[in-house]
């Protein structure tokens, strides 16, 4: 389950539409504390879902991705995890129960994300993928001329070459897999700055607008470039580290991402249980595409001796309606060894 951005959605539907059968002071404080962290929190740390979600006061801001950045986050969703965790879901209607769940999910989730798995500090392709969708959201969508978004895009990109100097400070010792991943997509995230960014505004007419657009796309497009030389040759010698996060660090991204509490050693049983029913049905279906009606035919004629005229044109007909595309179920009916 993707909890955001189904998460802001939610929240807002409470807001609104909530029958409350508990005490209105509590749900009041509730719904002002979830307003406090779509805007002091979730937006304020990641304004391309505001733009995504059509907050468009966000539209020139940008994440933050350097070290002290990080450590403001991590205070913030520390207080604010403090404040969810006070609050008596007792006291609260279902529906904000099930509210204050999707919150603190998320916070543990990012605290965990930027604590202990650390991703910031081991993948690369983040900081470059990331700055390539907080400018697609702007283009996506025609909420606005585009000479207006325009000017969003230039306020979004004069902040990105600051992002790849706060990579080349977190950037520890990725996974090689990963390092090897992010040069494999620098060249189509430069072609998309060099290309379809330009084509997407070519209805602004602004010469001064052009200009500071294309002074701000050519910085982007050099930090890029450079970021791409720098991982190839500084980075991707010294990717060393292991990609595997760990049981306790799965276990509880599966709790706060999915809700799912299940342990992990019933969950890897019911796994391998599904992926052995797949091998089976996929076994079968290579039969089924080799089963053709006089083979269903001969199958069933064990199976005919001493029928009448009218019982034999009763598995004939089942015969004839049997053919390769149809259910394993209806297939078994001609006999489970149909493809020996």
């Amino acid at each position: 389950m993707k909890i955001i951005p189904l998460l802001a959605l939610c929240l807002i539907a409470t807001a609104l539409f909530a029958k409350d059968t508990k005490p209105a002071q509590s749900s009041a404080a509730w719904d002002k504390l979830a307003d406090d962290f779509l805007s002091q929190v979730y937006y304020r740390f990641s304004p391309t879902s505001g733009t995504q979600d059509g907050l468009h006061e966000y539209d020139a801001k940008l994440e933050g991705y350097s070290k002290s950045d990080i450590d403001r986050t991590v205070a913030t969703l520390k207080a604010f995890k403090a404040k969810g965790d006070a609050v008596d879901p007792k006291s609260l209607d279902y529906d904000r129960q099930v509210d204050r769940d999707l919150v603190l999910g998320y916070i543990n989730s990012k605290l965990l994300s930027l604590e202990n798995i650390r991703g910031w500090e081991k993948n690369p392709d983040p900081y470059q993928s990331s700055i390539t969708n907080s400018i697609f959201v702007i283009m996506a969508r025609n909420y606005a001329p585009q000479a207006d978004r325009l000017k969003a895009v230039i306020a979004r990109e004069k902040q990105i070459p600051a992002v790849f100097a706060a990579a080349r400070a977190n950037l520890k010792n990725p996974p090689n897999i990963y390092t090897q991943i992010a040069l494999q997509q620098t060249p189509g995230i430069v072609s998309f700055f060099e290309k379809d960014v330009p084509v997407a505004f070519g209805e602004v007419k602004d010469p001064k607008l052009l200009a500071d657009f294309k002074t701000s796309n050519a910085a982007v497009i050099a930090a890029l470039k450079d970021y791409q030389t720098w991982m190839k040759q500084d980075l991707l010698p010294r990717s060393n580290g292991n990609f595997a996060i760990g049981a306790e660090n799965y276990r509880k991204k599966l709790l706060y991402d999915e809700m799912v509490d299940i342990p992990l050693d019933r969950l890897l049983e019911i796994g391998m249980a599904d992926l052995k029913s797949r091998a089976r049905c996929q076994s079968h279906s290579e039969r089924l595409k080799r089963l053709t009606p006089r083979r269903v035919l001969n199958l069933l004629a064990p199976h005919t001796t001493g029928l009448s005229k009218e019982g034999w044109s009763r598995q004939s007909a089942a015969g004839r309606a049997v053919h390769p595309g149809q259910s394993l179920c209806r297939a078994r009916l001609a006999g489970q060894d149909a493809g020996a």
